[in-house]
């Protein structure tokens, strides 16, 4: 049986850090547009995780109609799979920054001056018997922009919602916390149990 976990980042603005375009919302979606998004399939029925990445289009609102859609970095830091307590530890990792930056900077540029958006999530998945889902961890990272965290049934298309982080950052001030610090900073402990 094998789930999966979906975070996302997103700007709850129609446009941020000075007219970039945002999400434009502010209650979590699993099929809504975000400017990074990490999933994390969690197969219970053999040892392995497996990970992908993307993130939304982007686009300055002086410029609408050069759009360019950019790519989440994940990686899977640690992970360990108990078969006999149907359980998945593990702690991934998403990154990534406004394609558009690198490009209204010139092709010169050799890398994206955007800072990225980087979030982490430790947890502890696991399969009770009854079927549902027990999660425990944390959501870390910067605190810039809304995170969303979803527990996703791979082959029904169920999904519940196991954390929704709204950022106290500005539509312009916010994208400044992304600048140096903050990026292993806890914005959530989650711990749910979810029927799926």
């Amino acid at each position: 049986m094998a789930f999966l976990l979906v975070f996302k980042r997103y700007a709850p603005f129609a446009t941020f850090g000075g007219g970039f375009h945002g999400d434009n919302r502010s209650t979590p979606s699993l099929t809504d547009s975000a400017r990074t998004m990490g999933v994390l399939t969690l197969d219970f029925a053999k040892p392995e995780l497996s990970i992908t990445g993307s993130s939304g289009v982007s686009f300055h609102s002086l410029l609408p109609s050069i759009r360019q859609t950019g790519t989440t970095k994940v990686t899977i830091l640690r992970q360990n799979f108990n078969k006999a307590m149907r359980c998945w530890d593990f702690e991934v990792q998403s990154a990534g920054a406004l394609p558009l930056a690198q490009m209204a900077f010139g092709p010169g540029v050799k890398r994206n001056p955007a800072p990225d958006i980087d979030t982490f999530i430790e947890a502890r998945v696991t399969l009770l018997p009854t079927g549902a889902l027990q999660i425990n961890g944390a959501l870390r990272g910067d605190d810039f922009p809304n995170a969303e965290v979803f527990l996703v049934n791979a082959q029904t298309g169920n999904h519940q919602l196991v954390h929704h982080f709204v950022t106290s950052g500005g539509r312009n001030t916010g994208p400044l916390g992304l600048m140096g610090s903050g990026r292993r900073t806890t914005l959530a402990n989650i711990s749910a149990t979810v029927r799926l």
